[in-house]
């Protein structure tokens, strides 16, 4: 984890989201602390991210997102200098709701 990122009062908000308790919940809670345009980036950010991991190619991510290419490959390389390994937190994700399977 990328410590310089994090304040004193960084444990208390990860920890808050960890008790979110459904997608309602944990959808209203992020809409109150963030900006519309705030969230929207972060809401697209792990879009791109989770069709990378399902293995969309750059032009399939770029008609369905609306994202471009540049954008793309930024998250791709988010995606392989994780701190957290998110392919295999979104691949946990897609085992634990297999009628999703890859797709939003």
């Amino acid at each position: 984890m990328k410590k310089e990122l994090h304040h004193s009062g960084s444990e208390a908000f990860y920890e808050t989201v960890l008790k979110l308790q459904n997608v309602d919940e944990c959808r209203g809670f992020f809409e109150d602390i963030c900006s519309t345009h705030e969230l929207r980036t972060i809401e697209q950010r792990f879009q791109l991210l989770y069709l990378l991991t399902c293995g969309s190619s750059y032009s399939a991510i770029e008609e369905e997102t609306g994202a471009s290419s540049a954008t793309i490959s930024r998250a791709s390389r988010q995606l392989n200098g994780s701190h957290c390994n998110i392919a295999e937190i979104i691949t946990r994700s897609n085992i634990s709701n297999e009628e999703r399977k890859c797709t939003l």
